[in-house]
């Protein structure tokens, strides 16, 4: 029974903190229009949030995620 609840715990954790993983090589056409939509963006770093790709970046010297 505890194992059960840790599962679940452990699972439910996991799904509310987004799933949010970093990946290694963006999708060139995803870099490609971040690019053109964010060119002063510095400090970027890549995600996948389920099938989407995420940037956390800084632009115009606020944090901003796109």
């Amino acid at each position: 029974m505890k194992k059960m609840l840790l599962f679940a715990f452990l699972t439910i954790t996991f799904l509310l903190t987004g799933c949010k993983y970093g990946i290694k090589q963006t999708p060139k056409p995803v870099s490609l229009s971040f690019e053109t939509m964010f060119p002063n963006a510095t400090h970027v770093e890549w995600g996948k949030e389920f099938s989407s790709f995420t940037a956390d970046f800084y632009h115009d010297g606020h944090k901003k995620e796109a």
